[in-house]
């Protein structure tokens, strides 16, 4: 009798709703997991880009930290002040080169191009 409720038994968990309940079962467990997959892929390339920026701010701070220390030097500050402002010292004098664009540097002529062109059309 025994033998006979035990073979019942594994036919029940054989059966078609069963097997179905459990491949129901199994295919939620796999969606979740892909979007464990997901979300770890996305948390490296985040870590990944914020490794790069990282970098970028540490090589910027270096060279913030060498120009702070080539201004507490008075070299580096009047070199600063000449480059930034256009200014020399009492005594120097200064030449201002102005270069004209307008004008050719092998023949002297002004350059041909189509504004040229049309503006003279008008000029005569």
């Amino acid at each position: 009798m025994k033998s006979f409720f035990r073979k019942k038994q594994k036919n029940l968990l054989y059966s078609w709703p069963v097997l179905f309940l459990l491949f129901v079962f199994f295919l939620y467990t796999l969606y979740w997991t892909f979007g464990v997959y997901k979300k770890q892929a996305a948390s490296l390339y985040a870590l990944e880009e914020t490794k790069r920026v990282w970098e970028q701010f540490k090589e910027r701070e270096a060279g913030l930290t060498k120009d702070i220390e080539k201004l507490q030097t008075p070299r580096g500050l009047e070199e600063e002040i000449r480059e930034r402002f256009s200014v020399a010292k009492e005594g120097e004098k200064m030449a201002i080169i102005v270069e004209d664009k307008g004008v050719n540097e092998e023949n002297k002529e002004p350059q041909k191009n189509f504004w040229n062109w049309f503006l003279e059309i008008f000029k005569r």
